[in-house]
This record gives structure tokens, sequence and C-alpha cells, in this order.
């Protein structure tokens, strides 16, 4: 069973269940990762020579929690979590929001690859902007509790932060918190949903 086969049983454990045109998609995506990877810094050489599939992983057992119709993927650099997330829910609509031009430039060309139209890039620090979503999603970002306080200019009343955390990080009060078990990582990550009130 190669390493796609894998992750497909882990969803599979998980009732997460994708057709064949959403696996050939993110076949399409990795195989764009895998040949833009060097040139670009998109991930570390350590992912592209041990394997991709905890990012996948990471994006994709979140996906039973995303609500809402317009979703924010906040530094969205390669891809993670918002270009899974966006194959599998294709009835969402997704913001990518990176500030590194070259990144943008991959975002856009695997948008225009996979004829992913529920996506938009935006060339921008996420600090700059102004949104109404639903969901904004944190993986790998700095400065926490600044980005807890812009959450007004970039979530509707009522919207949720949806962060990734190595840690529960009670102290940040988050109104729920998930334990991922992705067994690509030698240990759990928690998504802590934090209340835009």
């Amino acid at each position: 069973m190669g390493e796609f086969g894998r992750l497909r049983f882990l969803l599979e454990q998980k009732e997460i269940s994708l057709s064949p045109d959403k696996w050939a998609r993110l076949e399409a995506y990795k195989s764009l990762l895998l040949l833009w990877g060097n040139r670009f810094a998109l991930v570390s050489r350590r992912d592209l020579r041990e394997g991709l599939e905890k990012h996948f992983a990471d994006s994709l057992l979140i996906s039973p929690y995303i609500a809402g119709q317009h979703v924010l993927d906040l530094g969205s650099g390669a891809g993670f979590p918002g270009i899974p997330l966006a194959i599998v829910l294709d009835d969402k609509r997704f913001t990518l929001i990176e500030s590194r031009k070259k990144k943008c430039a991959f975002l856009r060309e695997v948008r225009r690859e996979l004829g992913l139209e529920n996506i938009e890039v935006v060339n921008a620090r996420w600090e700059d902007l102004e949104y109404e979503a639903d969901i904004a999603l944190a993986r790998a970002t700095g400065g926490v509790e600044k980005l807890i306080d812009e959450l007004p200019h970039l979530l509707k009343k009522g919207g949720y932060l949806l962060l990734y955390s190595a840690d529960k990080r009670r102290d940040l009060r988050p109104e729920r918190i998930e334990t991922i078990e992705n067994p690509y990582r030698p240990a759990p990550f928690y998504l802590l949903f934090i209340r835009r009130d």
C-alpha cells in the first residue's frame, strides 16, 4: 500500500470518505509540490525526502470541523491546510492569504492546474486585510495573541479561529479543544477553537 493508500485508510477510519476525483486532485497537488518544492523552498527538504503525507493528514483530519461557507487560510505557504481542504470541501469558498510572492505564484498555479474555482489567492499580510469570514485557519503563524486581537477584522461575529497548537494553550481561552491524532507524527496536536465575540 503506497503512502496515499495509508492516508486513505487513516481517513476511512475517521469516516472521511473521498471520491476518486478528489483523490486524483490531491495526487496532482502532491506532484506539483514535488515539482516546485526545491525551486521555491515550499516545504523543508526533509519533508520532500521523507514524504508530505503528514501535511496532507494534518489538513484533512480537521475537515469535519470546518463549518460555514467562507474559510481563510492565514499564511498559507505551500497551501496547507487550505488546498487539501478546498479539494475535499468543494462546496466552500477558501481565501489563501500569503505574503511571499513566490509562494503565491505556486498557489495560483495549483489553482489553475487543478481547476479549483473555490479558491482565491491573496498576496498580502493578513494584518492588512478585512473580511467577514466564518472560519480562519492558522497553522504555523507566530504572534498568536496579536492574531486573536485582530479577529474582528477577519471574522464575522460568532466566527471561529481554528488554531493548530502543540499544546492546549488554555491561556488563550479556547471555547473547545480537539485532540488530533496523526500517525505520521510522533505526538498529537490540538485544534483550538477561538470564537470571535
